[in-house]
This record gives structure tokens, sequence and C-alpha cells, in this order.
């Protein structure tokens, strides 16, 4: 995100400075006009602004990862869908970790691995019958199979006692540990061949669901190698990198549309929570292609960005650790005042300001990126 909105902020200085697009109003008439807008929410509650929300089959909700401050804003949204209506609650992880997150969710018990549901999503859940539970997965590609290998270990083991025969079993489990001893790309590229040759050779012992599952696992685990090979030269190629970004969009949206289909099983909401880049309408982002070119999300989809505004010892003080305050959000923190959180939809402010607003980051084409801003104020991260 800090790279995204960096630049973001380079193209905004070097278009205003070619006279290309009006610069920004003073700030004082820019928060006149967020204040038309900006829905201040003293208590922490957005029921007040809750309806649009609900209403869509598909929700992303953005956020900076690792801000604490964000988990309350995000299970609230979490549990308002879920109150009205079945959700399954998609997070931004590792794909390998979605069978021990939807056990973990539905109550049931894995030998492999036990995933813990945040406290206020599990209460919920206690409540509920079956068909109403949170159903929690996972999305992404397997970054770990690069770093925390033992995490994806546990999910090629989860989805090898799925096999009928014990000889199949003792023959994978032999060698799925091996993934902890390869020390480069390329062992990893050796180590998943021949995996994929033990389960293709072996698939007819594994339910239909299963076999549809481990293909597109191989592939994945595949790709998610190919693309931390990309991810390791953004500082040398470039061209090299990008090609990498790519094939990790691709196979997030590959992600995204399973647990899409697990949300239509259950006749259910879907909700992603990603990082904020993910939750965006710009062309090469996941919420564009579900709200613009997936047929079955077209036009059904709503985008929230959890907007961090960080402050040192007084609230009221906004202080600017990643160098690019939007116009926006300084606007946003000076109206907000001693209130913890506030939210601006982005779609009618551009149309009540009568602005092309291509000088803030939230509108990067001139545009909304996306639906609304929970400007959410929190502590800043203590420098080391």
């Amino acid at each position: 995100m800090k790279i995204r909105h960096t630049a973001t902020a380079i193209v905004i200085l070097l278009t205003l400075a070619a006279g290309c697009v009006t610069p920004p109003p003073a700030q004082n008439e820019l928060t006149r006009l967020v204040g038309r807008d900006l829905v201040l929410l003293p208590d922490k509650s957005l029921d007040s602004v809750s309806a649009k929300i609900i209403q869509k089959d598909v929700i992303f909700l953005g956020e900076v990862h690792q801000i604490p401050e964000l988990y309350e804003a995000a299970y609230q949204i979490i549990l308002l869908v879920a109150a009205e209506r079945p959700l399954v609650y998609a997070k931004e992880m590792v794909y390998g970790m979605h069978p021990f997150l939807e056990d973990g969710s539905m109550g049931r018990a894995n030998p492999v691995y036990t995933y813990t549901l945040a406290q206020p999503l599990a209460q919920f859940n206690e409540r509920q019958p079956p068909d109403r539970k949170i159903l929690m997965t996972a999305l992404d590609v397997e970054h770990t199979i690069e770093h925390d290998k033992a995490s994806t270990v546990r999910f090629l083991q989860e989805l090898v006692r799925r096999s009928s025969s014990q000889d199949v079993r003792d023959a994978l489990e032999s060698h799925i540990p091996r993934l902890t001893d390869t020390k480069s790309f390329d062992e990893v590229d050796a180590y998943l061949r021949e995996l994929n040759n033990l389960f293709i050779s072996n698939l007819k012992t594994f339910s239909a669901a299963d076999q549809d599952e481990i293909r597109f696992s191989l592939d994945l685990l595949q790709a998610s190698n190919t693309y931390r090979r990309h991810n390791a030269t953004r500082w040398t190629d470039l061209r090299f990198f990008n090609q990498g970004v790519y094939l990790r969009y691709e196979y997030f949206k590959k992600t995204i549309v399973r647990a899409h289909e697990k949300a239509q099983q259950r006749n259910a909401a879907l909700l992603c929570h990603v990082g904020n880049g993910h939750a965006t309408y710009g062309s090469r982002w996941e919420a564009h292609y579900f709200a613009r070119k997936y047929p079955p999300t077209r036009g059904k989809v709503f985008a929230i960005q959890m907007i961090p505004l960080y402050y040192e010892e007084d609230p009221n003080i906004l202080s600017n650790p990643h160098k690019d305050v939007d116009p926006i959000a300084i606007a946003a923190h000076s109206l907000m005042a001693d209130c913890a959180w506030a939210w601006l939809p982005l779609q009618q402010f551009h149309k009540n300001a009568n602005v092309q607003p291509r000088w803030s980051g939230y509108f990067p084409s001139g545009k909304p990126e996306c639906d609304a801003l929970l400007f959410i104020k929190t502590r800043a991260k203590q420098k080391k």
C-alpha cells in the first residue's frame, strides 16, 4: 500500500506541474465540500450507514494490514451483514489455510490443525444454527511456500488424509515434509513436480470434489512459487517482477471465485477482507473485476476502504508516517474533532462536490476508486 499510494502522489504532482488537471481547492473549501457528505460516527456504530452494504451480494472490505484499530470496525461490518443474511467471510491470508478456517468457523475438529475464530465472530457463531454461522475461508496465493513452509505442509497433509487408500496416504505423507528442506525456487519446483506426479497418479482414491481441490491447489502452489521467484526481483528487474504481480492477480481472483461458489451454495453474501489495493475499482484490481467483469457478481459489489488516520499523542494532531496523506483525508480528520470514526460515501461526494478530483489518491482516474471510505483514528506505529 505504501508503494501504491506514494506512486499515486508522484503522478498527481507531476500532472499538476504539467498544468493538465485543475489543482485541488483550498483546504478550507475542500473541508466544506467533504463536510457535506461525511458521516461522523462518535459511538463507533455503523448502523446508520449499513443499508447499502447489506444489500450487496459481494463486499470488498479493504484495510492497511496490521493496524489493530481497524479490526474492531471490520468485525462490526462482518457482524452487521451476518445478522441480516448468511455470510461467507473470506480473508486475505494464504489459500492453504482455508480448510482449517472453514472447520474452525463451523465448529468442526480438524486433526491436522485447529484454527480459533476471533472472539466476536466465535461468539456470534455459538448462537447460530449451522446454516447461519459465518463460514470463514481464505484468499490469495500460498506465500508460505517460500518462507513458513510448515504452513504449506499442513495444507498438503490435510489434502492427503482425504485419500481412501492407506498406501497412497503413506506415500504422500513421506514426501510432503521434504518441502521444509528446499532452499531455492528451483528446489521447490522439483519438489512440486514429484508431488504433482504422486497426487495425479493416485487421483482416483479421492472423491470428485477433492480431485477438483487437488488439481486447483497443485496449480496454485506452482503459481505461488513462480510469483515468489518474480517477487524477489522487484528491485532489479521490474518487467519480470510485474509478470509475477499479474500471476498473483490471476490466482487471487480464482480464490475469490471459489469463495463465491461457497457463498452461492449457502445462499450467502460474500465479504472479502483484503488489503486496500484489492478493494479498488482500478482496472488492475480484484474489486474492479468482480464489480465490472465477472458475470455472476457484476453490479452486485460494494467496496469499502478502511483508512487509518495516524496520530502521535494527541488525536487531534494528524501525523504522516507514509508521507502521502491525501487532501480528502486531511479534510475528514479536521472535521472529526474527537470523533474516532467517520464515513465518506465517495460516489455521493463526487456527485455533490461537482469537481474532478484527480489530485486525490481516492480518484486516480477522476472516478471514485471505491464506494466508501471509513476513516479511523489510530495511533502511529512506534518508530524502531
